[in-house]
């Protein structure tokens, strides 16, 4: 009787640590926040990354993410081609709204890649030279059919 009283016990406690154990990850609570330029416009395609780790997100059209950061106190890195990097620690509960500065610096780090046009010469085979071909060697004859 004594053993089946333990052995209750025993699965009973099991049961409330099992049961308790995933609580520490609902503790995470979301961020949420609006990555803006300038003018006040939703920049898409930014990236949202924890710092220290390889947790991140991007964010969508209207530049808003949302982020579960594994751990407290995180402070998150907003980066982006042409825009001058923030870092920022996260607070859960109300909306974030992060303003990206343009990064003048890289503007100087353009490479312009210039184009030449060529005119291709139309080279005559033997049929072309033959004077019935000459005289067809017009402005708008540019290659021979017979090749």
């Amino acid at each position: 009787m004594q053993g089946l009283k333990k052995t209750t016990i025993c699965k009973a406690l099991w049961s409330l640590l099992l049961f308790l154990l995933p609580l520490p990850m609902l503790a995470q609570e979301k961020v949420i926040g609006k990555v803006c330029d300038e003018t006040g416009e939703g920049m898409p395609g930014v990236s949202v990354i924890v710092k220290g780790t390889s947790q991140g997100v991007v964010t969508d059209l209207d530049g808003v993410f949302n982020i579960t950061p594994s751990q407290r106190n995180a402070v998150l890195v907003f980066s982006f081609l042409g825009y001058v990097s923030q870092e920022k620690r996260a607070t859960a509960g109300k909306p974030m709204n992060i303003t990206l500065l343009e990064d003048n610096k890289s503007l100087d780090e353009v490479v312009v890649v210039g184009y030449q046009e060529v005119r291709q010469q139309h080279q005559p085979c033997r049929h072309c030279l033959t004077r019935r071909a000459q005289r067809c060697l017009g402005s708008s004859y540019l290659w021979c059919t017979r090749r």
